[in-house]
């Protein structure tokens, strides 16, 4: 908060607009409700976001499938809800429909009347009474801090800006900016994990859209303004779809920041290939010191060898056969060696 803060002083000192979306900063927060009105797109990925898959199928891979499904009908629903009750377009007001239960989850969709909504999800009713019971509690879980939180739910339940505030549409050129500050600490959990992950989805999300933008009116990075997304602490959430994203970046005008205590924390939480395909697009990297054994070890082999000369003493005793005591010779030389242009212990004691 107290670098956001100085930052923000900077900034606004230009002229240029200031964004807080801190839930747990009420008295600065900004409102934002991405629900209503939200492209298929976004929709997609609240469901990523908010039933996260494994990279690899295990036993709960298909629930998680039916979970997605569940979630996509009522977003996509929400659309008719909200016309006439905008609070019900909302992520809290969907929490708040799940904790309600299967058959006012089913009322609510099927009040829509939009066949391809209802009959699209109609296999999932014939599920066992007591399975389908035990998945809404778990929808009901995954929602739950959009209502149980106050000032979360206080935050998702307006809308003060979005996602076109951020991500400059590609025929405009503003003389002022807008920064977005997305504050998200570690001590609230799984909900910053949510959070972080939500915004930045979104945002990724609005830049593609613009990419689109983008092609059809024959423009190239150059010719639109620019944006720049700082990912602190990067390392403790998932963002669907990332290494795509970090992948196709640059032709979209969009360049990234990544800060992590480890390059193994990628392969948690977006798994190795994705990492792979991640650090593979990083242009350039910055080391500090403190960092373990194994990961200078990486950084000393990605950075390299050199040849270099290095003075070399020889030293040689003969006994001669013939006579008594010893003979000795010494000498000088040259040789060249190759060795790691830095080496794992001089990495790890950066600054």
């Amino acid at each position: 908060p107290e670098l956001a803060a100085m930052t923000a002083a900077v900034w606004e000192n230009f002229g240029h607009q200031v964004i807080h979306f801190n839930p747990w900063l009420p008295e600065i927060c900004w409102g934002f409700e991405p629900l209503f009105g939200a492209s298929a797109d976004e929709i997609e990925a609240m469901v990523e976001v908010m039933v996260p898959i494994a990279h690899v199928e295990d036993s709960t891979w298909l629930y998680r499938i039916t979970d997605r499904d569940i979630v996509r009908t009522v977003f996509r629903a929400a659309q008719y809800w909200g016309k006439k009750d905008r609070q019900l377009a909302t992520l809290p007001g969907v929490a708040e429909l799940f904790r309600k239960g299967v058959l006012a989850t089913r009322e609510a969709i099927e009040s829509t009347k939009d066949r391809r909504l209802i009959e699209g999800i109609s296999d999932v009713w014939s599920y066992p009474q007591g399975e389908l019971a035990k998945m809404f509690r778990g929808l009901a879980g995954r929602f739950s801090f959009f209502i149980e939180d106050e000032e979360v739910a206080r935050a998702f339940s307006r809308s003060d800006f979005t996602m076109k505030d951020i991500v400059t549409p590609a025929d405009e050129n503003p003389s002022n900016r807008t920064i977005l500050y997305v504050g998200a600490s570690q001590s609230k959990g799984d909900r910053s994990r949510k959070i972080a992950s939500l915004l930045t989805r979104l945002i990724t999300i609005e830049a593609f859209r613009r990419g689109d933008e983008m092609r059809l009116k024959g423009k190239c990075w150059k010719d639109i303004v620019p944006l720049w997304m700082c990912l602190d602490e990067r390392g403790t959430y998932y963002i669907p779809e990332d290494d795509d994203a970090i992948a196709t970046f640059r032709s979209l005008g969009v360049a990234v920041t990544i800060a992590l205590q480890s390059d193994k924390q990628l392969d948690k939480w977006q798994g190795r290939d994705a990492a792979e395909t991640m650090e593979t697009n990083f242009n350039f990297y910055v080391v500090l010191g403190g960092c373990d054994l194994d990961y200078a070890q990486k950084i000393s082999e990605e950075i390299g060898k050199h040849w270099v000369w290095v003075r070399s003493e020889t030293r040689s005793r003969m006994y001669e056969s013939f006579q008594l005591g010893k003979k000795k010779s010494e000498g000088e030389g040259w040789r060249k060696v190759e060795e790691p242009v830095l080496k794992p212990n001089e990495i790890m004691q950066l600054p």
